[in-house]
């Protein structure tokens, strides 16, 4: 939860109480507090009264004298309110205060949200859809607003790290109105890559809201695999105009090739799995492909919990950060015992004895192929994962 926020809810929520409140984030840390000597600190959200409110289960009391509850917008917890009772006279106005509280923030989002052009608005519309029967509806705005959805186009969703909050949010002023930097922005992607593709100009860029943008790049007559590989090779000079001191860290996912409302929306998602779990695995600064994610696109789909259990069963008694290294190696290196032992810089015999020692350990030699497969699997689980 943003400072600004928080002390509007504890200002407002202490005017009608008239006691001690705190203002916490979501991991429990005080924000702000009519107590100063709070701030900063952190409360164990399972041990203050009232946290059937918090998390769902029953409390100690271990700390009766604080209650609180938990305070959400659009289904995820923004924080909480932290209130001192010792005279347990607000115990029973805190399913109040929950609403009212809720009802500020949301009134703070909205008024922070900026107002979004035809092209955003169709695309947000398209995008996050629940309602099948409103694509023919979605379709005929296409038509409106002059873009063809007969023609392929692959999703390009950039992420400029850090832009809602440094351009955005009320927090920082800025000269211009909000909507005009993303015009700017959307403008500075349209151009560079209009720059480098100087056919198939059919695009559609749109912002997605947050730190995104998308652009759905026209592929009618150039192969999908030259697009993809040009993206990648000038993705530097692509975003260049949208890096400065407020944005430093950009990344970008490609979907694959798609036409029709339902193609845009699959191209979407795979661009955004592919930016996910690029960033995830590689870090910033980089472009990521669905079609290379591999192994990875599987990964990022399903029950989560499975997963991390089939993971934990794998790795759970690989403590030593030694075998776990050669592990990595020798997989980087494709199973070269030669090229591995080159990389750590040691003895092949060392790698040998390390991925006995391995073997022995997991009941799983990476040596073998179908159980080297499952170990790289349990690694990669528990990189994305946890």
């Amino acid at each position: 939860m943003e400072n600004i926020l928080a002390e509007k809810l504890q200002n407002y929520i202490t005017n009608l109480l008239g006691g001690q409140v705190s203002i916490a984030s979501a991991d429990g840390e005080v924000i702000t507090s009519s107590e100063k000597k709070q701030i900063g600190t952190i409360v164990d959200l399972n041990t203050i009264q009232g946290s059937n409110y918090l998390s769902g289960s029953s409390s100690d009391l271990s700390n009766p004298s604080l209650i609180g509850v938990a305070l959400y917008y659009e289904s995820e917890i923004q924080g909480y309110v932290l209130v001192n009772d010792e005279s347990h006279k607000f115990f029973p106005q805190m399913t109040l205060i929950k609403s009212l509280a809720e009802l500020l923030i949301q009134q703070y989002y909205e008024s922070i949200k900026p107002d979004l052009d035809s092209t955003d608005k169709f695309i947000c519309s398209l995008l996050y859809n629940k309602d099948l029967n409103n694509l023919e509806y979605l379709s005929s705005q296409a038509r409106i607003l002059g873009y063809r959805l007969d023609i392929p186009r692959m999703a390009f969703i950039v992420h400029l790290d850090g832009f809602w909050k440094n351009y955005l949010n009320n927090n920082i002023e800025f000269s211009d109105e909000k909507e005009n930097i993303i015009l700017r922005k959307k403008h500075d992607l349209e151009k560079t890559i209009s720059s480098f593709f100087t056919k198939d100009t059919e695009n559609i860029s749109a912002y997605m809201g947050e730190d995104k943008f998308v652009l759905f790049k026209d592929v009618k007559s150039t192969p999908e695999g030259k697009v993809v590989q040009l993206l990648k090779d000038n993705f530097k000079n692509i975003i260049a105009p949208m890096v400065n001191f407020n944005i430093s860290r950009v990344s970008a996912g490609i979907g694959r090739s798609r036409s029709g409302t339902i193609g845009l929306v699959k191209s979407c998602k795979e661009a955004d799995e592919a930016l996910n779990l690029g960033r995830k695995m590689w870090g910033d600064n980089q472009v990521y492909s669905y079609d290379e994610l591999g192994l990875l696109s599987i990964i990022g789909q399903g029950a989560k919990d499975k997963k991390l259990f089939f993971s934990n069963q794998v790795l759970s008694r690989l403590a030593d950060p030694d075998l776990v290294k050669t592990l990595q190696y020798f997989f980087d290196q494709n199973l070269n015992l030669t090229q591995t032992s080159e990389k750590l810089g040691i003895h092949r015999n060392t790698v040998i004895y390390r991925l006995d020692q391995i073997a022995k350990t997991i009941n799983k030699d990476p040596r073998n192929f179908d159980q080297a497969v499952e170990i790289k699997m349990a690694l990669l689980v528990d990189k994305l994962l946890k």
